[in-house]
């Protein structure tokens, strides 16, 4: 009994030591679907995988649980009844819900805390620690608890801070019993430790809580667990499978059937078909199956319609039409494992094409084998398909017989890299000539829509090569931003000389999106050039060429002039949606401004990188005074203390010869360049100060 006990605290010691920077453990994380993870099971996999351990996320449907050294259970799964059983493997649980229905407790509860207390620190797990209450988290979060009535042979680490029956870790040592139908009916044996770690919210643990998780992940690999006999086989009586461990030749690896404490039956891990299937009438299909017993010889019978057919480890299938039952037998002389196949056999028009196992060729494809003709399609491929060569229909030549002496190539391209709509393309196109005289060559390059078979940009090209020589012609262009990034693109060269002799080339484009995508696409300013007081309308066509809908707003901005404009937010759908908006702004030019040129600068603003044009306009006839009576285009502007008609304002007032009435309106409606606006108010003024004059005139005359 020393002797066990001395050899346990041994072991014990060195897999403390050494698990954390050598063994890595081989863990099982059930989920309730391992294709969408919660944060949670995420940062704990990120824990778990930083400290060196392989992290395999399993459906909480069915897996083998003997394939790993340690489960582990999601707080997001309720029940793993029917899953596997987890007294026969070392489990820790996160949610309180399948610790309960696999026996620990006889109830469960939860509450929002940030701290517990140690209850026990004579057991590994909290031994490092104080009674008390201690922080596990670095905010109030979720905990969930045990409580009720528990396992025998169980240890209760951590409660909530204010009550201590609800337990939020909980360890269960091998050979405890656990709660089967009620308190009283504790007859479920649990042959390997249990761990229940309530502390589900894990971006919230803080470095005590982490430190929790993992030394219960060390004492359930380590607890308990006895190899007397030194063969690698864990006795019955501590937890383990071996039947006799006081023999080394006595355990459940050992190839002598005699010897392996159990005739393990042998286990078909595989098959090849691995489902029924539908043939076509006189074609060949091999039966593979894949099997484990490491016991004895085995046997094997292949069966048709539940005639022998078969006494080999593989079986050839051939029939005429008809429905077939395959059924192939595996045996070590004592039990045996089995897989059957429904096969129908029939001439291809009866089947669709996934029916047969083919694959549907797009129009953008080609067989590679051969063509079934079956009941759906025209282009259903036996075994698999491939990109069809573009055709460059929409290309002004193509080269139907290719001479290598006209060589080329594309300087300063590189195929390997993405482009993204809205990008300036420059590069080189090399021509060389490798015939024994000078020739003339045209040249035409395109940047090609595969998809579509359309040329989006194209050039041409005239220019003579010596012999052995090579000359350059450029070719650039700008990536429209209305392509369809789904869509195949390429830079297609076709070169012919002056024999008639040609060559082509042409290489990949990968064409994406980026991360702008909000532009604008028109900007509208109604005039280039305006004078000091003039309104300017600006109109901002805006579109998303984006997967995703925006929320934006325009802004036109110009310091010098005082100019900050903004529109309201607003939001403009994916591209291909509602993608576009129309912004119009009518700014003003301050009446003090200097003459020159401005640029007005126009900007959508998105959550991400915003996009900018500026656009120059130009101020004439504007005076650092501001408009004192200057004269525009003929017209006339309003300022000082004079109003001028058709000149400075230093001549007055002319009036026309049908009357000032008559005379001023008619004027207003022909000043060329004049705001129609400003004359008006001028006219009021003037009127109003004329008729101040006849009542000073009246009162005292």
């Amino acid at each position: 009994m020393i002797k066990r006990m001395f050899k346990n605290l041994i072991l014990f010691v060195l897999v403390l030591v050494l698990l954390p920077t050598v063994f890595a453990l081989d863990i099982g994380y059930v989920v309730s679907n391992p294709g969408v993870l919660s944060g949670n099971d995420v940062s704990l996999r990120n824990i778990l995988v930083g400290d060196g351990h392989m992290v395999s996320f399993l459906d909480d449907v069915s897996f083998n649980a003997g394939n790993y050294d340690l489960i582990i259970v999601s707080g997001g799964v309720s029940n793993i009844e029917g899953v596997f059983d987890n007294t026969k493997y070392r489990t820790l649980f996160l949610g309180n819900s399948a610790a309960k229905k696999a026996g620990l407790s006889s109830g469960s509860t939860t509450s929002s805390r940030r701290r517990s207390e140690i209850r026990d620190i004579t057991h590994y797990v909290t031994e490092e620690y104080s009674l008390g209450d201690l922080d596990l988290y670095t905010s109030t979060g979720s905990m969930s608890y045990l409580n009720g009535c528990k396992a025998s042979g169980s240890y209760s680490l951590v409660s909530h801070d204010s009550d201590n029956s609800k337990i939020v870790v909980f360890g269960v040592d091998h050979n405890s019993m656990l709660i089967d139908s009620g308190c009283t009916d504790r007859d479920k044996r649990v042959y390997e430790s249990n761990v229940f770690f309530g502390l589900n919210e894990v971006s919230k643990w803080n470095s005590e809580a982490e430190n929790l998780f993992k030394r219960s992940i060390v004492w359930l690999v380590t607890s308990g667990l006895v190899d007397e006999d030194g063969d690698g086989y864990d006795s019955l009586e501590s937890g383990g499978d071996d039947c006799d461990d006081n023999d080394a030749d006595v355990n459940p690896g050992s190839s002598d059937i005699n010897k392996n404490c159990v005739n393990d039956a042998p286990e078909i891990i595989s098959v090849n078909p691995a489902n029924n299937f539908n043939i076509l009438e006189n074609v060949g299909r091999v039966f593979l199956v894949s099997v484990r017993d490491e016991e004895s010889d085995l046997d094997y019978i292949w069966k048709v319609n539940n005639r022998i057919v078969g006494s080999e480890s593989s079986y050839e299938f051939n029939r005429n039409m008809g429905v077939y039952n395959v059924e192939v037998i595996v045996s070590d002389g004592s039990l045996s494992d089995s897989n059957s196949w429904t096969v129908n056999v029939r001439d291809s028009s009866y089947f669709s094409c996934s029916d047969l196992g083919g694959i549907v060729c797009s129009v953008n494809q080609v067989c590679d084998s051969e063509l079934y003709e079956v009941s759906d399609t025209n282009s259903c491929c036996s075994s698999s398909c491939s990109v069809k060569p573009p055709e460059f229909s929409d290309a002004s030549n193509i080269c139907e017989s290719k001479n290598s002496k006209i060589e080329i190539d594309l300087d300063n391209f590189d195929e390997n890299l993405d482009y993204e709509v809205g990008q300036e393309i420059d590069f080189d196109i090399k021509i060389g000539n490798e015939f024994d005289d000078k020739m003339e060559v045209e040249v035409e390059g395109y940047f090609y829509d595969v998809t579509d078979e359309k040329v989006i940009e194209s050039f041409e090209d005239k220019f003579d090569i010596n012999k052995d020589g090579s000359e350059l012609s450029s070719f650039d262009f700008k990536i429209p931003y209305d392509l369809e990034d789904d869509h195949d693109y390429r830079i297609f060269v076709y070169v012919e000389n002056d024999n008639n002799l040609c060559n082509q080339k042409d290489v990949a484009v990968d064409v994406i999106r980026g991360d702008l995508d909000v532009f604008i696409d028109k900007l509208r300013i109604d005039q280039d050039s305006f004078v000091c007081g003039d309104s300017v309308d600006v109109r901002v066509d805006v579109k998303n060429y984006g997967d995703d809908d925006e929320d934006v707003y325009v802004s036109v901005v110009n310091s010098d002039l005082s100019i900050n404009e903004r529109s309201e937010s607003f939001e403009i759908e994916k591209y291909g949606d509602d993608d576009d908006e129309r912004e119009n702004f009518l700014i003003w030019i301050p009446e003090d401004a200097e003459n020159g040129r401005y640029n007005l600068k126009v900007e959508v603003h998105t959550d991400g990188d915003n996009f900018v044009v500026e656009r120059e306009i130009v101020l004439e006839s504007c005076s650092s005074q501001g408009v004192e009576g200057s004269e525009v285009g003929g017209g006339v502007r309003l300022g000082g203390s004079e109003l001028g008609l058709g000149g400075s304002g230093d001549e007055g007032v002319e009036l026309g010869g049908d009357g000032l009435i008559g005379g001023v309106i008619g004027e207003v409606g022909v000043v060329e360049g004049v705001d129609k606006v400003e004359v008006f108010v001028g006219f009021v003024l003037l009127f109003i100060a004329i008729g101040s004059l006849g009542a000073v005139w009246w009162f005292f005359g």
